[in-house]
């Protein structure tokens, strides 16, 4: 739950339209698991109705998380340094 949670605290920070776009980069370069969470889906994340989060995620739509095997899809550190 706590990396769930950080991972939403990391990707709220970027923009929406710079993220569409990285994340459909790398999801025609490699192979991976893509997921869509929305407004209702983030709020579900917060079981405790913690205020901060509710603040945290007012301004969200979409946000879509990746997930790249590094090891299959021969995504490198150098990759990895490109995009962050």
């Amino acid at each position: 739950m706590k990396l769930i949670a950080t991972l939403l605290f990391v990707l709220a920070g970027f923009y929406a339209e710079a993220q569409s776009k990285t994340t459909q980069v790398l999801d025609e370069k490699y192979d991976g698991l893509s997921l869509f969470f929305y407004r209702n889906t983030l709020r579900m994340l917060n079981q405790k109705d913690d205020p901060a989060f509710d603040e945290l995620i007012k301004d969200i739509e979409k946000m879509r998380f990746m997930m790249i095997n590094k090891a299959d899809s021969k995504f490198t550190d150098s990759d990895y340094k490109k995009i962050a």
